[in-house]
């Protein structure tokens, strides 16, 4: 079974986290790998100054909603 991970409202339009969807693909679901698909979810995030904690937000929920598929 396949899956997709799309990040919305944090971008002005919705975008697939496609490195992140390869990653995990056949991957065991457990807090290191969850880790490592957050990262590269947002790899290349480019925040404004004031809402650069955002980046780190982001992280957590998608590791957090990765984890919760167990």
């Amino acid at each position: 079974m396949g899956a997709s991970l799309v990040l919305g409202a944090v971008v002005p339009v919705p975008v697939r986290c496609l490195a992140a969807q390869e990653y995990l693909a056949g991957k065991e679901i457990c807090p290191e790998t969850a880790e490592k698909a957050a990262e590269l979810a947002l790899k290349g995030a480019d925040p404004l100054e004031e809402t650069s904690y955002k980046v780190q937000v982001a992280k957590t929920l998608v590791k957090q909603s990765i984890l919760n598929l167990r």
